[in-house]
């Protein structure tokens, strides 16, 4: 009997330890975290979801894992950061990346004239932003040195030397805003004609499909180039990472492309720029300065203006 009594507390005390073991387990347990939005983004690309996806069958030859593109397939790339001029720590952090991007500085920031410097002192190329009335303006605020089509000519040519002053070491133009005065192209002819003194070349960042910039900087001989894509409108990495990967993705135009993407100095688009350039690089595409694709860009309109004077005056 005395061993029966033993063996049930032994049973018993036992019985309490894997009770008290089991119910320490699950109080302390936690499920393994589904992966972000941004994990799995990374994971998809880098596997090549989202960088080889099969293009239409119309279209011109898909990129295939593991190759470079096809040399007609390989694009040309500058990539311009906007509204620099308040904040210098992603100005640095931009800087710091092995890739030529363009920083375009808005006048009359804290810090306008400090970012200037240090982007020249770093080797790259930098815009004057400059402000243009929009349409919903009082309600959008271009900011300082911002150019208005009530202005006479003489008005945009002090404002527009004002604020060529205020941002140093500047090889061109891009506009902030400005969808009503892009379309205005009396007025924008007075800013070529500066430009063009000056020997600076312009970029539309195409904030209306009524700009009256291509057709001008061609009648007017100004280097030229416009924007693509906006990379970052909804300011959040996995989106950016992910909209810049739907633009590799597209098959280029004709024999190769250059296009011009434009991001703002955000985080999130700091750290999209530095997991999407080797993949831009690894399928063969190469960022270039802006200057060099609009060099690009000029010879070729040139060749399609001589191709469309030789067609005019072919004797029949």
């Amino acid at each position: 009997m005395k061993y029966i009594r033993r063996f049930f507390a032994a049973f018993i005390f036992i019985g309490t330890l894997i009770a008290i073991g089991t119910i320490f387990y699950l109080w302390n347990y936690q499920p393994e975290p589904e992966r972000s939005a941004d994990q799995e983004t990374e994971k998809r690309a880098i596997s090549g979801e989202l960088r080889h996806k099969a293009f239409d069958k119309n279209k011109q030859h898909a990129v295939s894992h593991g190759k470079k593109r096809l040399p007609n397939q390989r694009r040309k790339i500058a990539i311009i950061i906007d509204d620099i001029g308040e904040d210098l720590k992603p100005l640095s952090a931009l800087l710091d990346m092995d890739v030529p991007l363009t920083f375009a500085i808005l006048p009359y920031c804290t810090h306008s004239e400090n970012a200037a410097d240090m982007i020249y002192k770093a080797g790259r190329e930098i815009l004057l932003h400059l402000p243009m009335e929009p349409y919903d303006n009082p309600g959008k605020n271009p900011g300082r040195g911002a150019l208005f089509v009530h202005m006479s000519a003489k008005e945009i040519r002090n404002q527009l030397d004002e604020n060529m002053r205020a941002v140093p070491h500047i090889c061109g133009v891009n506009n902030h805003m400005g969808s009503r005065f892009m379309e205005d192209g009396e007025k924008l002819t007075v800013v070529f004609e500066e430009l063009k003194k000056r020997g600076l070349f312009f970029v539309d960042s195409r904030t209306t499909p009524a700009s009256k910039a291509k057709e001008l900087a061609v009648k007017m001989n100004i280097p030229f180039a416009e924007r693509k894509a906006f990379i970052d409108n909804d300011n959040h990495y996995p989106i950016i990472f992910e909209k810049i990967m739907e633009i590799l993705n597209n098959p280029p135009m004709g024999n190769g492309e250059n296009i011009v993407l434009i991001g703002h100095p955000y985080p999130d688009t700091v750290r999209a720029l530095r997991k999407a350039v080797p993949l831009m690089r690894k399928e063969g595409d190469e960022i270039i300065t802006l200057t060099k694709l609009i060099q690009l860009n000029n010879r070729m309109i040139s060749k399609q203006l001589n191709e469309r004077n030789d067609e005019l005056y072919e004797i029949p």
